[in-house]
């Protein structure tokens, strides 16, 4: 123990350097001549010791300093790039350089060959803290429950929902004495509740009053001369779990109380009464033409509000067709079926390998304590038509239509399982076969030919049944046979600019962000709603967005989360400008901050 500490003292004070998870990868990259020190203090600007600095780069290099004694790091050996330098320790949430907020990237570094950074300050503030105790519904102590807390956001539509917090979804599970503490927490607006994977504890039957008088009088019977124990009856009892709850008792994570937590502060007393409910199940028949199906691919979906506990079930029917999920906590849920070619034999279609048809099946199912039983038919899939066209101002076409592709893509919070690809002609006609019911997007790209450089054309609009919905996401119903058009376009808009600080010295440490105008855009993934970079001179570059009405806005802390928060974006959107994009034009937007 004395050698390890003598090790752990001696590698902080020198500053010294682990590698990143792949050694190999960690040691081939370290060869450049770039280095970054300074010091992690706390909000009191006192050292903070053995707190772990992290520089992470290109290629995915990641190299890390402990402090010393007095809160200094050291990190050399770093080539060029672009560096996020985080600081971290056990209690505090995570800060990195240029960041406004705990558990963002920051601004980061754009390093030279040879730049040696001095004097980088960060600051570790210490996290809040959310307790209290987890009692069962008579009011006892409830060890062992996974306990979390979920952080208020909304959504890109603007409602309310939950999230995992932005220091990701650890949970905590209760002590002996019920207890729980959450800690490491930035400020914001949190409520708690049990783990987003909570499915309840052991399936349980309550006896009745009648179960027990009638069991207490089986005793007493068999206890007296020529008694004899009557077989006692018991009547239908519900069969009961714990189910998911939100501070501080409500089923429903949307209307649980909320608590606004401030930087350090410790909020108590937050206690949760635990719900006992009955038990729901679903038991499913999985039917073909010729009778039930087995190997069918199925997906069990929650539809919850919350996407967070939107989780699914994947699995493959059972002898006889069946599905049992056994017991499920109460709500509404999708279940979805997708039978192809390895089940066409079972199915009795007598379709080639080579030639699958594709059938399924869909039930909105909702679950209130009681079991459900039904049987699912399958149906064979749609194919939609369409035809590839092309809007060229000077290009010539492509001489081979058939590289274009044409996917139909669900939204990642859909039920579907997989998406569905075109086979594209010659000609530029295509098929999209495999099609089921559900909402998708239509996604289209015209590769370039093999030594060509970067695509000249682009997806100008997609219309279906005479409608545009491009960048749209669409319904597509049971038996609708819809006819596509996907336009491509060599006039590819391009939006440049440099971003400077008053004096016009180039910024490099800064997120670009472009918008649409029109909220019906605001999806994950867009064309329309995207974010760069600049590079070592201030520059940045979007090319290929659609023509239309933006917003552009700028800031040193961005996540991926950010561009799915609906709050997050207004906040941009407060400090935007507006800025219009015609087809093909290439604008020249250049940024100059106050700094």
């Amino acid at each position: 123990m004395k050698m390890l500490l003598a090790l752990l003292m001696a590698v902080a004070t020198a500053g010294a350097q682990t590698p990143a998870r792949d050694p190999a990868t960690a040691a081939a990259a370290r060869v450049g001549t770039a280095s970054v020190s300074g010091a992690v203090t706390d909000e009191a600007r006192r050292p903070v010791r053995r707190a772990t600095v992290t520089a992470r780069g290109p290629a995915g290099l990641a190299l890390s300093a402990i402090t010393d004694d007095g809160g200094r790091f050291s990190i050399d050996g770093l080539p060029a790039g672009r560096f996020t330098i985080t600081a971290t320790t056990a209690g505090s949430p995570s800060v990195s350089y240029g960041a406004n907020r705990p558990n963002r990237p920051g601004a980061g570094l754009l390093l030279t060959d040879g730049q040696q950074v001095t004097d980088l300050a960060l600051t570790l503030a210490r996290g809040g803290v959310l307790s209290g105790t987890v009692f069962d519904e008579h009011g006892q102590p409830m060890p062992g429950v996974p306990m979390m807390a979920w952080e208020v956001r909304a959504t890109l539509a603007g409602d309310r929902t939950l999230d995992f917090p932005s220091n990701g979804g650890e949970s905590v599970t209760t002590d002996d004495r019920g207890m729980y503490r959450i800690f490491g927490l930035p400020a914001g607006e949190y409520t708690v509740g049990t783990s987003w994977s909570y499915s309840g504890s052991v399936n349980a039957r309550i006896p009745t009053d009648e179960e027990i008088r009638a069991a207490f009088a089986a005793a007493e019977r068999a206890r007296t001369p020529n008694g004899s124990a009557a077989p006692v009856r018991s009547p239908a009892a519900p069969v009961s779990n714990y189910v998911p709850i939100f501070y501080p008792s409500a089923t429903d994570p949307l209307v649980a109380q909320t608590v606004e937590l401030a930087a350090g502060q410790e909020r108590l007393g937050l206690d949760i009464r635990m719900q006992r409910q009955p038990a729901s199940s679903l038991d499913a028949t999985v039917a073909g033409p010729n009778g039930p199906v087995e190997r069918a691919e199925f997906r069990f979906s929650r539809r919850s509000p919350v996407q967070a506990l939107n989780s699914d079930r994947v699995g493959w029917t059972q002898p006889a067709g069946r599905i049992d999920l056994g017991s499920v906590a109460a709500g509404d849920y999708t279940l979805r079926v997708d039978a192809r070619a390895t089940v066409s034999n079972s199915i009795g279609l007598g379709q080639p390998a080579d030639n699958p048809t594709t059938l399924w099946a869909i039930a909105d199912v909702t679950l209130a304590g009681a079991p459900i039983s039904l049987t699912l038919q399958l149906q064979p899939a749609m194919t939609l038509s369409g035809r590839v066209v092309f809007d060229a101002s000077s290009t010539p076409l492509p001489p081979n239509l058939s590289m274009a592709r044409v996917s139909l893509a669900p939204p990642a919070d859909s039920a579907a399982i997989g998406s569905a690809a075109a086979k594209v002609a010659g000609d530029g006609t295509f098929t999209l076969p495999g099609v089921t019911p559900g909402r998708f997007r239509v996604t289209a790209a015209m590769p370039a030919t093999v030594g060509a450089g970067a695509s000249p054309w682009t997806l100008k609009s997609v219309v279906m049944d005479g409608r545009d919905v491009t960048d749209l996401l669409v319904d597509i119903g049971a038996g609708e046979m819809r006819s596509i058009v996907v336009t491509f376009t060599d006039q590819v808009a391009e939006l440049t600019g440099t971003i400077t600080n008053a004096s016009g010295k180039p910024l490099t440490d800064y997120f670009v962000i472009v918008m649409p105008a029109d909220r019906q855009y605001w999806t994950r993934p867009s064309r329309r709603l995207v974010n760069a970079r600049p590079d070592v001179g201030g520059r940045f570059t979007f090319r290929g967005l659609p023509p239309g009405d933006y917003r552009i806005a700028a800031t040193t802390d961005l996540v991926p989360e950010d561009l799915a928060d609906g709050n997050a974006l207004q906040q941009l959107m407060l400090q935007s400008v507006p800025v219009t994009i015609g087809p093909g034009e290439r604008k020249v937007f250049d940024i100059r901050t106050g700094q």
